[in-house]
């Protein structure tokens, strides 16, 4: 197996009666051999409503950046096991800082199970 780098870029809005809420998601992928390696970035907008807030009728821009890697420790017939971690570090509007702190972040450790790697055959 060789070196792959996929990368790309994610747009929705979520559309109601009072707001529209847009969302970028940027992501890039190295995989090399056993490891993969990414990164990604995220913008969301949040009403007050969704946060389960109660301050006001207001939306929040929240920014997040999140990077993680995995390891192939396992591959059986078609299919191929990763132990994986990745971070999360959340950037938002000081109003919220009372409700979720000044810099809040997450941490998470995985398994993932996905089919293994289709290989082109010569004919």
């Amino acid at each position: 197996m060789g070196r792959y780098l996929l990368s790309s870029v994610i747009f929705g809005m979520n559309k109601t009666d009072e707001h529209k809420a847009p969302s970028i998601g940027l992501e890039s992928a190295l995989l090399s051999g056993r490891w993969s390696f990414y990164a990604r970035y995220e913008y969301l907008r949040k009403s007050a409503e969704e946060l389960v807030l109660n301050k006001s009728l207001r939306n929040y821009d929240i920014h997040a950046l999140k990077p993680g890697m995995a390891y192939r420790f396992a591959s059986i017939r078609w299919l191929d096991l990763r132990l994986g971690a990745q971070a999360s570090f959340h950037f938002m509007d000081k109003a919220l800082n009372p409700d979720y702190g000044k810099y809040p972040m997450s941490g998470e450790v995985y398994l993932r199970f996905s089919p293994k790697q289709m290989r082109m055959g010569g004919m």
